[in-house]
């Protein structure tokens, strides 16, 4: 008898489904159904309507609102993936920090296991874990 399911919950807001509608909307350049789908997130915490007006504009509002909306879930450092400025972001709070330490891109990726790399030899391991 496998007794794990207690463990299989998935949590899932309709605040972070609503902030997804909107990003997606704002990258087919949508930005009014974008607004459509940012600004119920902002109104139910007593925020106004974005005054974001361009696709660059409401991309920030939209990543400010997913930060501030969903902090402490563990969607930032997945929505830094998926934007591409994880090495922006990180470089800048090490800098800021006054931390020595400088990210590249290739710092982003998890190795491969070297059991999934032995049983098959098109498999190449990722930058900088050989």
């Amino acid at each position: 008898m496998i007794t794990d399911g207690g463990s299989d919950i998935v949590v899932l807001r309709y605040a972070d489904v609503l902030l997804m509608l909107a990003e997606t909307q704002n990258e087919q350049n949508n930005i009014e159904e974008a607004r459509k789908y940012l600004n119920p997130v902002r109104n139910r915490a007593g925020l106004q309507d974005s005054p974001a007006s361009t696709k660059d504009e409401m991309r920030a509002a939209i990543a400010l609102e997913r930060r501030l909306e969903l902090v402490g879930e563990g969607h930032r450092w997945f929505d830094l993936l998926r934007t591409g400025d994880a090495v922006s972001v990180m470089n800048q709070w090490f800098k800021d920090s006054g931390v020595p330490i400088t990210v590249d891109k290739h710092h982003l990726l998890l190795p491969v296991p070297i059991g999934q790399v032995n049983t098959d030899p098109a498999i190449v391991q990722n930058p900088g874990y050989y």
